[in-house]
């Protein structure tokens, strides 16, 4: 065997070790690394599941409301966030960029086997030796063909994809859950704070009212207004309480065994003092029916 054919040799083994590594390398990486980002995106779903945000059966005050909000805003900017980056890399030209590099790579080796068949039988006459490397290399060759040729890829890149669509929807429900719950939650944070600053400015007339009373030293037409203001005040506390019984309710879940606070006895309570106030201006000054209709007069 000559030198040269010797030289063609070695050089024909180089570049089917190089054509192999090229053909074994890019197709697990990918495979790999769709495969963990995916199992990443199916663990955070999981966490985020129905079962997860219907937890949230403990809120017996204001500052239940306000830890509960606080929570639930955090997981609402993670899912966000993961939905968006998800959809990015969903909308981003990152796999057909993959798959096309992949497809120029197989169209590469594919070539360069071409190549080396022509080499050996360019080679087969004078080197019999090599006929069963020959034979051994066109199985391998067909082999590998046979393989990018068929449905393989593809069949897995749609169940992959079919998998991130899933994923996406699901993330898209949590994100709408959560959104509604932190709506939900904000809205029944602002009706609790204007209960409780509602009940504090009653509590203010009402100790202002008293106050004047026991002095015995008030315009008589001024008190009568500040009491109307302060029953209008109450009156308002009905829709309050409304609101804040049957919300609490919603976001605890009909399952849940906790009791809420009661707010309608606190608006009881108030009522009673508000009747014990007029009644004890009615023993100073008569008041005509219908109010305004003329000025009190002192009691003689």
């Amino acid at each position: 065997m000559s030198g040269g054919q010797n030289e063609d040799i070695a050089g024909l083994r180089e570049q089917w070790k190089l054509l192999s590594e090229q053909a074994s390398s890019p197709i697990p990486q990918l495979l790999s690394k769709v495969e963990s980002f995916a199992n990443s995106l199916r663990d955070l779903h999981e966490t985020s599941s129905a079962s997860s945000l219907n937890a949230m059966t403990d809120i017996k005050s204001k500052e239940d409301v306000r830890l509960a909000l606080e929570v639930v805003s955090q997981i609402q900017v993670k899912l966000s966030k993961e939905r968006d980056e998800l959809r990015e890399l969903l909308s981003s030209p990152l796999m057909v960029s993959e798959l096309t590099e992949l497809s120029a790579e197989f169209t590469t080796i594919s070539t360069g086997y071409d190549d080396a068949v022509n080499r050996i039988n360019s080679l087969v006459s004078s080197l019999k030796k090599l006929d069963q490397v020959w034979t051994d290399w066109s199985e391998q060759l067909k082999g590998i063909r046979e393989l990018l040729s068929s449905p393989l890829m593809v069949s897995e890149l749609t169940e992959l994809s079919a998998e991130f669509t899933t994923i996406s929807t699901g993330y898209d429900d949590a994100v709408n859950r959560i959104n509604s719950l932190v709506s939900s939650l904000k809205k029944l944070d602002q009706v609790w704070t204007d209960w409780s600053e509602q009940l504090k400015g009653i509590r203010d007339q009402m100790n202002r009212i008293e106050g004047s009373l026991k002095a015995d030293k008030f315009d008589q037409l001024t008190i009568s207004e500040e009491m109307e203001l302060c029953q209008e005040r109450m009156n308002s506390l009905e829709t309050m309480c409304n609101y804040l019984t049957s919300s609490l309710q919603s976001v605890q879940g009909t399952e849940s065994t906790a009791s809420i606070p009661d707010f309608r006895s606190e608006i009881t309570l108030y009522g009673n003092a508000m009747e014990q106030l007029k009644s004890k201006f009615h023993e100073i000054y008569r008041i005509p029916t219908p109010p305004g209709s003329s000025k009190p007069t002192k009691r003689t």
